[in-house]
C-alpha cells in the first residue's frame, strides 16, 4: 500500500503542477491626455485583458509627448495597475523642467524595483493618462502617438512532457503491481487461516 500511494502522489504531482507561462502585449495609444490627477473624468483610460491573476513583471514604452505652457514634460504620467488599484507610475519626463516636443523610450523591469504586481481574477490591466498638478479643464499637453509594451507572467496547468508521460506510465505500473501483490497476500493469508481452522478441527 506505501508503493501504491507514493506512485499516486507522484501522478497526482505530474498532472497539477503549474507553469508560468511568459507573454508579452503591446498596447498603442494615439492623442491620449491626461486632464488631471488620477480619477479625473476626462483622462485617457486603456484596458486590455491579460488573464486571471497574471503577473505585470516589466513595462516598455516608446511615446513622443507635447508639453504646453505652464505644464512641464515631468507633470505628464501615465499609471499602470489593475481594475482596483494603481500601481505603478511611468514619467517618461522625468526631470524635465520644460515644455515641448519630445519622444522618449525605456524599459522597466519591474521585479528588480519590487514593482511588480499582479491583476484580479478579471484579468484587467488598467492603463491611465494623467496631469498630477492641472486644476483647469482643459489638457496641457498630449501624448500624440506610441505605445507601451507589457510584459507579464500566467500561471497555468502545465501539459506533460514525454519524459512525464513515461514517468507516470511507470507509476501506473507500480500502482497495478502494488495492487496485485495486496490482494495475492490477502488470499494467501486467508488459505493460511482456513488450512490452521481445519487442523484444529481434526
Amino acid at each position: 500500500m506505501k508503493m501504491f500511494a507514493a506512485a499516486v502522489t507522484a501522478l497526482a504531482m505530474l498532472g497539477a503542477a503549474p507553469a508560468a507561462q511568459a507573454a508579452t502585449v503591446v498596447i498603442a495609444f494615439d492623442q491620449a491626455v491626461g486632464l488631471g490627477g488620477e480619477g479625473t473624468p476626462g483622462n485617457t483610460v486603456l484596458e486590455r485583458v491579460l488573464g486571471a491573476n497574471a503577473r505585470v513583471t516589466g513595462i516598455a514604452y516608446s511615446a513622443t509627448i507635447e508639453s504646453l505652457a505652464p505644464r512641464w514634460f515631468i507633470d505628464h504620467q501615465v499609471r499602470f495597475g489593475s481594475s482596483s488599484a494603481s500601481w505603478v507610475n511611468v514619467q517618461p519626463g522625468f526631470g524635465l523642467l520644460r515644455p515641448g516636443v519630445e519622444t522618449f523610450s525605456g524599459a522597466l523591469d519591474l521585479i528588480d524595483f519590487g514593482l511588480d504586481f499582479t491583476l484580479n481574477d478579471d484579468g484587467l490591466l488598467r492603463i491611465e493618462f494623467s496631469d498630477a498638478f492641472n486644476t483647469d479643464p482643459v489638457p496641457y499637453g498630449k501624448w500624440t502617438d506610441g505605445s507601451f509594451s507589457v510584459t507579464y507572467d500566467l500561471t497555468e496547468a502545465a501539459v506533460p512532457e514525454p519524459e512525464s508521460w513515461a514517468l507516470m506510465m511507470i507509476g501506473f505500473a507500480a500502482a497495478g503491481a502494488a495492487l496485485r501483490r495486496g490482494r495475492y497476500r490477502a488470499v494467501r493469508s486467508a488459505l493460511t487461516a482456513e488450512r490452521k481452522s481445519a487442523s484444529v478441527a481434526q
